[in-house]
């Protein structure tokens, strides 16, 4: 059983509850740490979790910093295409 389970998606990610992100204008996320990826999946202001999942290789995290004024997870990344890299904040106190 435990051979199977932890080859599910998600096995040993740490998901933290719904809050606030600077790239949705409306809703949350909730965010989900693991060893290959953070992940954050589209929610409503109520937890409800909706379709959209954005997930982050570590590898593309080039940079982070916890704002504790704000009681923020920022975090810079690369993108694709060769956009110019991005920050992006989650409002969490966790």
């Amino acid at each position: 059983y435990l051979k199977l389970a932890r080859e599910l998606s998600g096995y040993g990610d740490i998901v933290f509850p719904h809050c606030a992100c600077d790239s949705r204008k409306d809703g949350h996320v909730v965010a989900a740490v693991g060893a290959g990826a953070f992940k954050l999946h589209a929610a409503k202001d109520d937890g409800t979790l909706e379709s959209q999942v954005v997930e982050f290789q570590w590898k593309n995290i080039t940079r982070w910093e916890v704002d504790e004024e704000a009681m923020a997870f920022c975090f810079q990344y690369t993108r694709q295409d060769n956009r110019p890299s991005r920050w992006l904040k989650v409002f969490t106190p966790y």
